[in-house]
């Protein structure tokens, strides 16, 4: 069974460049300040993202509600999980008592992330936003969801607002960097090779920025191989990734995308091993899981395919690439209630998911023989199909393929069907009449199934 080492993204699967929510780490230094004071000036805790540009003064009362906020969730993330409800009053409190407290109104959009929140979460920073429209915390924040949305237009908005405020800005710059990147495979897919290659330039002008304000930022370099890796420039991604590890700095990613990169090489076995060093540094690296587990669908090793994709399914349980991958896992271990549970909890989550519809049909047509459903799966598949690759493109003809067999079966099925029931029904056969009996025979059915008998049993004892 064909399958595709799932490719680099934002959302989780390969490789996340995000250094996660800029939570209330660091506000802990937060010292409270009376009329005219300083109190709302908090370190931020994402590397290369500034304090606010906006001073305004915090009551003594806030601040100390907002403090105690910072202890609780601190010592809460230590036990295992912050007391979010807890911690949520507290800053509710403090912008009770200053509704301009802008770190405070931040971090409820924080906490509100931390809990899959989506939509609390960017109410809360629109809001920090209209308290203070230089906010690059609250931008960067926005701008990382709209990324895990898939939204890159709005993405890109909001990370080039946080440069035009600090054109150093690291964290802004690797992402720009991976929305330009992303946005030139889409538009390789479409055969706009200008657009494609202008896209390209603008991903490497930002990771260059980076590396001048900071010569060994892991994430610029791991920009920089994918972006070599997607004009299949292989070698060169490879001694990027290679000069990244020099560095001596444990990271996950740069091993995983090597791995990437040596499986373009057809360098198998070296990838697996990168894979693996990925673990070694992160066991709980979920793009390292999922790609030993598309290793080990391409061999048809169904188990141990099936135990990394539940692996990388612990930390994100909702991913639809890692459902997918597990639910052909399944499928090869003959589970095949399990596969459609699966693809359909993609479909539940994402109704327009174009590989779940593809392998919903596989599972009807190949192993239940359900040819109507086969039919409806792969017609929804090529409805919501994105043909941004030759991989998507060479799928596509394969499933049209299937359903123009499919049609061809199920109009020669109706037009059996519609034969059998105007075919004229055949009149009942008159019975043979019988041969005259023996004498001595009994007469009526007795006899007949008697006279039957006899030639075999007769036979049977027929011998030299």
């Amino acid at each position: 069974m064909a399958t595709r080492i799932l490719r680099p993204s934002v959302t989780g699967a390969l490789l996340c460049f995000l250094p996660g929510l800029l939570g209330l780490g660091g506000c802990a230094t937060t010292t409270a300040a009376g009329p005219g004071g300083d109190g709302d000036r908090v370190a931020s805790s994402a590397p290369g993202v500034p304090a606010p540009k906006v001073v305004v003064p915090v009551g003594e009362q806030a601040a100390a509600r907002f403090r105690e906020a910072v202890q609780l969730y601190q010592s809460g993330r230590a036990a295992g999980r912050p007391d979010y409800a807890a911690v949520e009053g507290l800053l509710q409190e403090a912008l009770g008592l200053d509704r301009r407290f802008t770190r405070a109104q931040f971090n409820l959009g924080v906490i509100y992330e931390e809990q899959g929140r989506t939509k609390d979460a960017e109410a809360a920073y629109r809001k920090t936003l209209e308290l203070d429209p230089r906010y690059v915390d609250a931008l960067a924040n926005l701008g990382r969801i709209a990324m895990l949305r898939g939204d890159r237009q709005g993405a890109l908005g909001d990370f080039q607002k946080v440069v035009e405020i600090d054109p150093f800005n690291t964290y802004a710059r690797n992402n720009l960097a991976s929305v330009h990147r992303l946005n030139a495979v889409k538009l390789m897919g479409k055969g706009d090779t200008e657009g494609a290659n202008r896209s390209f330039a603008e991903a490497v002008e930002n990771v260059r920025k980076v590396l001048a304000a900071e010569p060994q930022d892991m994430l610029a370099y791991n920009n920089l191989v994918l972006i070599y890796y997607d004009l299949e420039k292989y070698e060169l991604a490879r001694l990027v990734a290679l000069s990244a590890l020099k560095f001596n700095k444990p990271d996950a990613a740069i091993h995983n995308n090597l791995g990437l990169v040596l499986l373009k090489l057809n360098k198998v076995t070296l990838a697996t091993a990168e894979f693996q060093a990925a673990l070694q540094v992160d066991p709980k690296f979920g793009a390292a899981h999922v790609n030993l587990g598309a290793i080990s669908l391409n061999y048809r090793d169904f188990q141990g395919a099936y135990e990394r994709f539940r692996a990388a399914l612990e930390g994100q349980p909702d991913d639809p690439e890692i459902l997918i991958g597990l639910g052909v896992a399944a499928r090869g271990l003959g589970k095949l209630e399990e596969a459609e549970s699966l693809y359909r909890k993609v479909l539940r989550l994402h109704a327009d998911y174009p590989d779940a519809w593809f392998n919903l049909g596989i599972l009807f047509q190949e192993h239940w023989n359900k040819p109507q459903q086969a039919l409806e799966s792969f017609r929804s598949y090529l409805r919501v199909a994105r043909l941004e690759t030759a991989d998507d493109k060479a799928r596509a003809d394969n499933v049209r393929s299937r359903v123009e067999g499919l049609v061809q079966l199920q109009r020669i099925m109706d037009q059996q069907e519609q034969q059998r029931r105007t075919a004229p029904k055949a009149a009942p056969a008159e019975p043979a009449p019988a041969e005259p009996a023996p004498a001595g025979a009994a007469s009526g059915p007795a006899a007949t199934e008697a006279a039957a008998a006899t030639p075999v049993e007769a036979a049977a004892a027929t011998g030299p």
